[in-house]
């Protein structure tokens, strides 16, 4: 059997979603699927299936050539004899994805609908066209697959029935943390983010402030952020940083692969998740972060719910609202961890993608 693995958009080799989506197209074909990529290439939107490149995907204005594009996907998929697609959604549904699905369906295809995050309003700044036809078109065309894939509890979503998985993790793609020993009144913490306002990292630098305006603050606290590419909110954290006058505290690394960013987890002891959640409206999700640092092996810290880790002993769930992060109760936190990065990484033992893809595959194919 051939399956498709299809999303529009780039992704660039080293960021998480594409290492992710990596990892999801190696459990499809452990579970049998002999699978095919379609993606784009580049940031100018060159679009390929398998070794064949489509060209750029143009303007919806551009009515005529939007439909030249679907079809020859079509056409594409029809000879490739795909039998199952996995779409891994952008939140931008429209007119002529709708179509193009509804053609899938009446194939005979298979399909499901990963949807990342959900709700996923909150997340997007502009409301503009894009945005509005998303909302009239996501319900209808999310009849069109088999099942809705949400790292929620939800059991549906537009309208369509889900599969509830979590995010996995490629186990052989991801080192294990090495604990490097620290002075015992040190304490470095870790936060991998392309930031958006919603990780909310502001309150860990409110906190600092708070912490080192109070006499008892013997542990030297350091933060060390890996944000990405420069954008508006590294740059208001740095600006939050200096008007505080943290800056001998606070660390911006920028883009860092590797054995770079291997070296920082071995000289942190506790990672950051995200902790502005609830600037977006979600309470409650299972995200790939909080995976990738207990696959490390690393203690961390969040504040949504989420039910793969919230019972576990070396993660803090902390207070879902704009309050600066209590700098002392971390401390204390990570003063009575007694996992080891090897126990952390084998309790989610059963979150491996090979794992979550199964329980796609076996729902939508009733194995």
């Amino acid at each position: 059997m051939k399956a498709l693995f299809l999303y529009f958009g780039y992704f660039p080799e080293h960021s998480g979603v594409y290492k992710k989506i990596q990892s999801q197209i190696k459990s499809l074909e452990r579970s049998g699927f002999e699978t095919v990529l379609f993606g784009s290439q580049n940031e100018q939107g060159d679009m390929f299936i398998g070794d064949t490149i489509i060209g750029p995907r143009m303007s919806l204005r551009k009515i005529g050539q939007q439909v030249a594009f679907f079809t020859k996907i079509v056409t594409l998929i029809n000879d490739y004899k795909i039998s199952f697609i996995y779409y891994r959604f952008n939140g931008a549904a429209n007119p002529y994805e709708y179509i193009f699905f509804s053609r899938l369906k009446k194939m005979g295809i298979k399909m499901v609908m990963e949807i990342p995050t959900y709700p996923y309003d909150g997340e997007i700044a502009s409301k503009n066209g894009i945005y509005y036809l998303d909302k009239l078109c996501r319900i209808p065309m999310a009849k069109k697959f088999d099942y809705v894939v949400t790292f929620s509890d939800l059991a549906r979503i537009f309208g369509q029935k889900t599969i509830n998985i979590s995010n996995g993790i490629d186990f052989n793609a991801v080192p294990l943390k090495n604990n490097i020993e620290v002075r015992s009144h040190e304490l470095n913490l870790l936060g991998v983010a392309n930031l958006t306002s919603w990780h909310g990292y502001d309150r860990i630098i409110c906190g600092l402030s708070e912490y080192y305006n109070t006499a008892n603050n013997d542990v030297k606290v350091k933060l060390h952020l890996v944000t990405g590419l420069e954008n508006d909110c590294v740059m208001e954290l740095k600006q939050l940083v200096s008007r505080l006058k943290l800056e001998r505290y606070v660390y911006f690394h920028g883009e860092l692969h590797g054995k770079a960013l291997d070296k920082l987890f071995d000289e942190a002891q506790v990672a950051i998740g995200s902790l502005g959640r609830h600037r977006n409206n979600i309470t409650q999700l299972k995200t790939l972060k909080n995976v990738e640092y207990a696959a490390r092996g690393i203690p961390f810290i969040y504040s949504e719910i989420n039910e793969d880790f919230d019972d576990a002993s070396y993660v803090m769930r902390i207070k879902a609202d704009d309050s600066p992060v209590n700098i002392p109760s971390i401390i204390e936190f990570y003063q009575h961890i007694q996992a080891s990065p090897i126990n952390i990484r084998a309790s989610i033992a059963s979150l491996s993608w090979d794992n979550q893809i199964e329980k796609v595959v076996n729902k939508v194919f009733n194995r």
